[in-house]
């Protein structure tokens, strides 16, 4: 073998092994290569056609076009027009469907090269011919998904949009209407800081780039909430979510934002709710509470001084209790105004109770000036459906940090207090005192024994006589409650009546007194006693009850006592609680056939008004007068003046506190009924009353049996 062959037989093994490594290639892939004649005669056809047109490549050699019948007829006219295409020198592209081997239509994609001759008559033509199904079934996969979704976000109500490094890539249609952007305007491209507040641009922009700087294949969404403005300039809450993605081959940012407005409102709305009362609109206990801790600790830091005011506004329940809570409340929102009216800037008002308020004043140097404005605007009388109401506040104020270095025990000074300055009859404003702190932690401790002693029933009734100052005979008793402790002490209501004053535990004592008294004088005289008034005090608290005459019209019927055996006494201090409806309690009283006895007349507020309207059968000269009267002539001038004034309006007259023979002679002189006091006799128990005073006939039952004794008054 010469050298040249072996040349051309090694370039031969060389070309077998490169179409080798071709075919096997080719087997590989869904592809083939083809050549063909100009009539369609297939000249080469690698094996790997089987894997597309399921025909062998000798079958495609052996009979000319035996593919053709394999095409689409939708396709046919495409694939036919090929040959005419002036592609000269250039590779065409068709896109096509067969009839594959699994009896179903496949995408077919053939890149063709024409030969032509100098006419430009096709020689033949060379392919590479591709199974793109699989390609194009993601294809329609991914374009029927991009759809959907477009579809989807076009129906989303809220803003969706993808963005990169601040600026727009991508929006539905509900970017435009949140931000309210023209349907002919895109805002692609644009900085989606555009429509952020500018208030608000730095924090959402370092919140982005958060998002942007967090792994795509995570998945974490972060939420925020900022203040978003729309194309005409209105403002609206906004929240976004967003995580980052890979949009375009790259990380974006993808961002769902929606207007919050309404349920930022709603949640004010429960804020505002769950932080101020509902009657006056002042902030509540909850949020006096937090004001109060705040003020304190940033005063501390600052060294500064802050003011608290409690109050607690005098005889309101009095009010609710005769009217009803909605009369009451009318009453609360007077109350409001006018305190808000007094307060200097400052200051603010709260409600942490019923009828309590507290005021916090940043500049404690102040409180107790401003304290005592509050006083002023409750010297004239509430009114209310032509109803005339007096209530005046009792204010305690402590400061911070002179009386208490935290909150909780700058309230409980303030509250200590205030208890001291409605323990002096209110309408006052007082300053904590360390030194008084004891006194009112027991005053506090004695409203607890109080009501154990209700409980355990340790109140016992003391009558006291009155005489008939010219007969010396007892003409009626008036009924005096004493505590008696369980160890035997007693306690007198000097130390123990104001305490339940300022509670219901007067109403429940006075109602018990009540029952006591009119059984006690009933059963005196059915033990053959002659009858005699018992008189009965009232406390304004128990009197205001809209149905105190019934209370006595069912004491009268259980215990059977006639009602004319009855007086009840009350202050002068209730009458202007409510003269119209006090009148008219009084008229149904007396219409029972009880007397009413105005006591401590002379000391309170004493009014020729009061007398003609309320008209009462007996008054009674305080104490403080008859005691005097004798060496200021000041004060007998007005016991004889309210004797005559009580005689011109058909009244009788009681002098309290008669002590000696000499004020009982005067008295006598100057035309007064009867006396009260210890040179009659001291309050004593029911039996020690009937064996001192009166006689009783054991021969007879009858009421007229029992004589009353003749008390000296000579001396």
């Amino acid at each position: 073998m010469t050298e040249m062959e072996s040349d051309q037989s090694r370039v031969r093994a060389q070309l077998m092994e490169t179409q080798q490594r071709l075919q096997d290639v080719l087997a590989s892939t869904a592809m083939f290569v083809w050549s063909a004649s100009a009539t369609g005669k297939m000249l080469y056809c690698s094996d790997s056609v089987v894997k597309v047109f399921g025909l062998s490549a000798q079958a495609m050699m052996d009979e000319p076009l035996a593919w053709v019948p394999l095409v689409h007829p939708d396709d046919m006219a495409m694939v036919r027009s090929m040959a005419s295409q002036e592609t000269t020198g250039r590779t065409a592209e068709l896109n096509y469907r067969i009839m594959g081997p699994q009896g179903h239509y496949r995408d077919i994609h053939s890149f063709v090269r024409i030969r032509r001759d100098e006419q430009q008559r096709v020689q033949s033509f060379d392919g590479v011919t591709i199974d793109v199904s699989d390609r194009a079934e993601a294809e329609r996969a991914l374009r029927e998904k991009r759809d959907l979704y477009d579809g989807l976000l076009g129906l989303v109500p809220d803003a969706v949009v993808v963005h990169r490094h601040g600026r727009i890539l991508y929006t539905n249609l509900g970017t435009l209407a949140l931000f309210g952007i023209a349907d002919d305007v895109s805002p692609v491209g644009r900085s989606i800081l555009d429509f952020i507040h500018s208030d608000h641009r730095r924090m959402v922009r370092n919140y982005y780039r958060s998002v942007a700087s967090r792994k795509e294949d995570t998945g974490e969404v972060l939420a925020r909430e900022f203040i978003a403005t729309r194309a005409d300039g209105r403002e609206f809450h906004a929240e976004t979510l967003s995580r980052a993605v890979l949009f375009q081959g790259e990380t974006a940012v993808i961002s769902v934002i929606k207007d919050v407005s309404e349920r930022k409102h709603a949640e004010m709305e429960l804020r505002h709710m769950a932080y101020h009362d509902a009657l006056t609109g002042l902030p509540n206990r909850r949020h006096f509470a937090e004001s109060l801790k705040a003020l304190t600790q940033a005063s501390s830091t600052v060294r500064g001084e802050v003011g608290l005011l409690l109050i607690d506004m005098d005889r309101f329940k009095n009010l609710n209790d005769t009217y009803g809570h909605p009369f009451g409340d009318h009453a609360l929102r007077q109350m409001v105004t006018r305190l808000r009216a007094a307060l200097p800037a400052g200051c603010t008002l709260y409600r942490i109770g019923g009828d309590e308020f507290a005021v916090l004043c940043e500049t404690g140097s102040s409180a107790q000036a401003i304290a005592e404005r509050l006083l002023e605007p409750f010297t004239v009388p509430l009114v209310l459906d032509d109803v005339e109401f007096f209530t005046s506040p009792s204010i305690g104020v402590a400061l911070f940090p002179v009386h208490g270095d935290d909150g909780d025990l700058l309230l409980k000074h303030a509250d200590l207090a205030m208890y001291e300055a409605k323990g002096l009859g209110g309408n006052r404003c007082v300053v904590f005192r360390s030194e008084r702190e004891a006194q009112l932690e027991r005053r506090l401790q004695l409203e607890v024994e109080l009501r154990r002693a209700l409980e355990r029933q340790e109140f016992r009734l003391c009558v006291q006589p009155k005489l008939d100052l010219c007969t010396r005979h007892v003409a009626a008793v008036e009924a005096l409650v004493r505590w008696q402790h369980a160890d035997g002490r007693v306690t007198l209501p000097s130390e123990f009546i104001g305490v339940m004053e300022d509670t219901d535990m007067i109403v429940e004592l006075g109602e018990w007194v009540l029952h006591e008294a009119c059984a006690m004088a009933r059963a005196w005289q059915e033990r053959g006693y002659a009858p005699l008034i018992i008189s009965v005090n009232v406390s304004p608290r128990q009197f205001q009850l809209r149905n105190m005459h019934a209370v006595i019209a069912s004491v009268l019927a259980s215990s059977g006592l006639e009602p004319q055996w009855l007086a009840i006494e009350i202050t002068e201090g209730l009458l202007i609680h409510n003269s119209t409806e006090i009148a008219r309690t009084l008229m149904q009283i007396r219409e029972l056939g009880v007397s009413v006895a105005i006591d401590d007349f002379g000391t309170g507020y004493s009014s020729l008004r009061y007398l003609q309207l309320f008209n009462p059968n007996i008054l009674k000269i305080d104490q403080s007068f008859v005691a005097e009267m004798l060496t200021k002539p000041s004060y007998l001038t007005i016991v004889k003046a309210i004797i005559n004034l009580a005689h011109n309006l058909g009244m009788i007259v009681v002098a309290e506190g008669v002590e000696t023979v000499a004020q009982a002679k005067a008295l006598r002189k100057h035309g007064c009924e009867y006396g009260q006091g210890y040179l009659f006799g001291e309050p004593m128990p029911g039996e020690d009353f009937l064996h001192a005073f009166l006689e009783p006939s054991p021969a007879s039952l009858s009421p007229a049996a029992g004589r009353p004794t003749r008390v000296s008054t000579d001396g």
